[in-house]
């Protein structure tokens, strides 16, 4: 066998010569926070987000974000919308084009020295994945119709090479999910309940995985009339840690009113 190849069944991996160049010392390597967080309609999810440190670069496949302005005048968010028509309109062409533009915002934001970059939302990111392969495994077998047979493979790696790309970053980056309505088992939706609409590896491929929700939380409070501390409800929008890879003990914990500083 030929020097520097590995032989791996009728296969050969091309070894190299021995070096230490890529090793990076750890206190060296980056130490951006990389966060996915998920929730129902109306659940902060994208407020929270672009609190993260400035300047705030959002990549908005999520409807406008005009709205949005009101909440942060005076904080320096720049937006790149990127609106996806519906799906019968998805030409080869189009996707090419969609994705070509994410990449772009993506690869420049995620080359800045400081700040935040928001992919709002992956949900949409995967679908245009999907996509992208079935329409490219259609071109290659010559067939159409939903019945082409297909290798997620390649959709799994593009995507999750994609959400791993800040391992190289300066950059903190949040990653917002849309989430789908929970039935039971006879098939009823189950009011208020939802679950998360992405790729099966996301929670897996960042540093903190959130579920954002609206309940009541308890809150201290000093009583005008005795001067005493008493403790009240109040209705606010929470965080919810579901996966830590910083401290295991941090799941389960709830942010009341959260934003990028707690």
């Amino acid at each position: 066998m030929p020097k520097g190849l590995l032989k791996v069944g009728i296969q050969s991996i091309r070894t190299g010569e021995p070096t230490l160049e890529g090793f990076t010392p750890l206190a060296d390597l980056p130490s951006n926070m990389v966060v996915g967080l998920w929730g129902g309609p109306k659940r902060f999810k994208t407020p929270l987000a672009i609190s993260g440190p400035e300047p705030v670069y959002l990549i908005n496949f999520d409807r406008t974000a005009s709205p949005l302005a009101s909440h942060n005048e005076g904080r320096k968010v720049y937006v790149q919308d990127i609106l996806v028509p519906a799906d019968e309109e998805l030409t080869d062409s189009i996707v090419n084009d969609l994705l070509s533009t994410f990449m772009s915002a993506y690869k420049g934001a995620l080359e800045q020295k400081e700040g935040t970059v928001v992919v709002d939302t992956v949900t949409i990111l995967w679908h245009l994945i999907q996509v992208f392969v079935l329409k490219g495994v259609q071109r290659q077998n010559g067939k159409r119709g939903e019945n082409t047979q297909w290798d997620y493979a390649d959709a799994n790696m593009l995507y999750e090479n994609i959400l791993l790309a800040p391992k190289k970053s300066a950059m903190n980056v949040f990653y917002v999910a849309r989430a789908n309505a929970e039935y039971n088992e006879a098939g009823n939706k189950l009011k208020g309940k939802f679950v998360p609409q992405m790729q099966k590896n996301t929670p897996y491929l960042v540093n903190l995985w959130l579920r954002m929700d609206r309940m009541e939380v308890e809150e201290a409070y000093v009583s005008d009339k005795t001067g005493k501390t008493k403790t009240r409800m109040r209705d606010a929008f929470v965080a919810i840690v579901e996966g830590s890879g910083y401290d295991k003990t941090q799941e389960g914990l709830v942010i009341p009113d959260p934003d990028y500083s707690k």
